[in-house]
């Protein structure tokens, strides 16, 4: 699957729907200049969107339910992760529908947007990528941290 294409779909159908949302993760780490393998698609949504986002979600073939994740359980930087996939043959694209917390009220405050192909699309700011990567605390994120810290 082309993760290009299935982002240009969701986001012509969030639009469509109305349904405000955010790119974070790889993808939005690609539009700040750092392009790395990435095998999901990534978006920040408000919790009051989530049914809706889910049905847009499914209309774009993302039937298959992977649950909730959750993000730093306990603490100040709690999130949420609510993961839905599509499959084609063998090869299964997971949509990640993180949702803002107060931990990720800057950072949705903050989005910035670009054009991407006939639409505009709101990203997660540089500065926004750089607090969500420090939240996430993995090891590709100390990676994506030098890239934004150093450019």
């Amino acid at each position: 699957m082309d993760l290009i294409q299935e982002l240009e779909a969701l986001a012509a159908a969030f639009a469509e729907a109305g349904v405000d949302f955010a790119l974070c993760g790889g993808l939005a780490m690609a539009v700040h200049g750092f392009v790395r393998a990435t095998e999901d698609i990534d978006l920040l949504i408000r919790e009051e969107d989530l049914e809706a986002a889910g049905a847009v979600a499914a209309k774009c073939g993302f039937t298959i339910p992977g649950g909730q994740v959750p993000l730093n359980p306990g603490t100040s930087r709690a999130g949420l992760i609510y993961r839905v996939s599509k499959a084609r043959g063998n090869i299964l694209l997971p949509l990640d529908l993180m949702i803002v917390t107060p931990a990720y009220e800057q950072v949705w405050n903050h989005r910035i947007q670009i054009l991407f192909g006939d639409l505009r699309v709101n990203v997660i700011s540089r500065a926004g990528m750089i607090a969500m990567k420090q939240f996430a605390g993995r090891p590709k994120d100390q990676l994506d941290l030098d890239f934004l810290n150093q450019n």
